[in-house]
């Protein structure tokens, strides 16, 4: 016997039909324990061909950290598919040799396969960017202070970063986001890259030590990481404890609507 308004509308509905209202609405509420939410992957490439020890180095430690806070955060000297697959976003910052042609490759077609790379200046870095519409040419002084509506560029004022900053050109399908007085881009992304999207910055020394902490340099860093992270992990994980623990409350239910 079942008393007050529940019992008004399991005899409204009739008793086979409410059971089966309860058990729907069980599983619906029990979803979200069977998942987790999935978190964003990235990849540092360090020393090897690039300039800095961004794994090591106190110099990158708050780079570190600030990506620490919102990714799971992996290193390695030199890329390929089968690593690339198990990250979502690669950070390349200012190579300062050639980037052998096999990893230029394996970048490339990892991008275009859904992949979000952040890479910042020097010629070098051509190898890989003039793929995507963006080319390092020349130097200047770096002090963004326009910027073109973004999600990247979000609540952002002012980038300082190095006297010899690369500036960038941008053709095809890339957009310039960030510019000097002199109208000299510094800041460009192309979201047209295949599948995937590439961001490219004039300095890396920006988010160093010396540089972080300067204007809006911690706060460009953080909307990177947010830009790239929400559009690289929607999709929710699976959970085994959270799956057996919705089972167990499913069948818990079934048995006693069943009663």
């Amino acid at each position: 016997m079942r008393g007050g308004w529940l019992g008004v509308v399991w005899n409204i509905f009739g008793e086979d039909r409410m059971r089966t209202v309860v058990l729907l609405f069980v599983i619906l509420i029990s979803m979200p324990l069977a998942t987790a939410k999935q978190q964003c992957k990235v990849l540092v490439v360090y020393d090897g061909w690039v300039q800095e020890d961004y794994k090591n180095s106190n110099v990158w430690k708050e780079f570190r950290n600030c990506l620490k806070k919102s990714c799971s955060l992996g290193f390695a000297k030199s890329v390929n598919e089968s690593a690339l697959k198990n990250y979502d976003v690669l950070f390349i910052l200012a190579p300062d040799e050639d980037v052998p042609d096999d990893e230029v490759n394996a970048t490339v077609n990892w991008v275009e396969g859904g992949g979000i790379l952040v890479i910042a200046g020097g010629n070098y870095a051509n190898e890989i960017t003039e793929r995507f519409g963006m080319r390092f040419d020349g130097k200047s002084g770096m002090k963004i202070r326009n910027f073109v509506s973004h999600p990247i560029t979000g609540g952002l004022k002012k980038i300082v970063g190095a006297k010899g900053s690369s500036k960038i050109e941008v053709f095809g399908r890339s957009i310039a986001l960030g510019f000097d007085g002199s109208n000299n881009c510094f800041l460009a992304i192309n979201e047209s890259a295949g599948c995937g999207r590439v961001i490219a910055i004039g300095d890396n020394s920006i988010w160093s030590s010396i540089g972080i902490d300067r204007c809006d340099n911690e706060k460009l860093l953080k909307n990177i990481v947010h830009y790239c992270c929400c559009r690289r992990c929607s999709v929710p994980e699976f959970s085994m404890c959270g799956f057996l623990l919705s089972l167990g409350l499913i069948l818990l239910c079934k048995r006693l609507v069943s009663r």
